[in-house]
């Protein structure tokens, strides 16, 4: 008899083999670069089976095609729209100015899913989920089986939902979304980042997500947001033009 939790990874890989070839590349090299704890791997194939449809249209961009960009006309335009905000938002709050995220490759992608405190959480529930679900599989996948741990996989719920996106489908990997933080100008300190835990204190308390919703008004009002779920005060998306 087989382990359970070795179990778990042959159905694993059975659902991961069941994606078009071209989609089960990018699932396989996600799930690898993720490693251990399996569990997070889990939490990450769930999120591709929900997107399956969508996977590759919203899949991160290569470090081939994040170079055309940085050299092409539509990031010298997210530039400048950047830069109007920072200043609009100089102007009004004397004495900070405004960081932006990069564009966050699937490396970056995957070292943020991990650190992240509420994936960690849902994995393990998800995990525990899964591993009931399966008492009364074969200890080998076959053809059928896999088709009823992908569909319980895709549809089952996790507690308390990620705020980090599944390694590849981020909406950084293609310059759709900016985070804005906060940056003292005297000494380059930090004043309010991207941890979710410290919204209240970083963000609400002090001003900062009205502040920063006028600056990007000011400037001409072209980006959208902030992210109302999961609630991010620094998460922007750049209307397409």
């Amino acid at each position: 008899m087989v382990d359970s939790n070795a179990k778990l990874l042959l159905y694993m890989d059975a659902v991961a083999a069941t994606f078009p070839r071209a989609d089960g590349d990018k699932v396989r090299g996600a799930l690898s670069m993720i490693g251990d704890p399996p569990r997070v791997q889990l939490l990450a194939l769930r999120r591709y089976i929900r997107k399956a449809k969508s996977l590759d249209a919203q899949w991160v961009w290569d470090q081939d095609h994040i170079r055309a960009f940085e050299h092409g006309a539509a990031s010298a335009h997210v530039r400048a729209e950047i830069d109007k905000v920072k200043s609009a938002f100089q102007t009004l709050n004397p004495g900070y100015t405004l960081g932006v995220s990069p564009i966050r490759n699937l490396a970056r992608q995957v070292g943020k899913f991990k650190g992240n405190a509420s994936v960690k959480q849902a994995a393990t529930g998800l995990e525990q989920d899964c591993l009931k679900a399966m008492d009364n599989y074969p200890d080998n996948p076959d053809e059928i089986t896999t088709q009823v741990f992908r569909t319980f996989l895709g549809h089952c719920s996790v507690n308390p939902e990620p705020t980090s996106a599944a390694p590849g489908l981020s909406d950084h990997g293609q310059m759709n979304a900016i985070d804005f933080v906060v940056i003292k100008i005297q000494g380059q300190k930090l004043i309010a980042g991207t941890t979710t835990s410290n919204i209240r204190d970083a963000w609400d308390a002090p001003g900062w997500t009205e502040k920063l919703q006028a600056a990007v008004k000011s400037a001409g009002n072209v980006f959208k947001g902030p992210l109302p779920s999961p609630r991010e005060p620094w998460h922007y998306t750049l209307a397409k033009r």
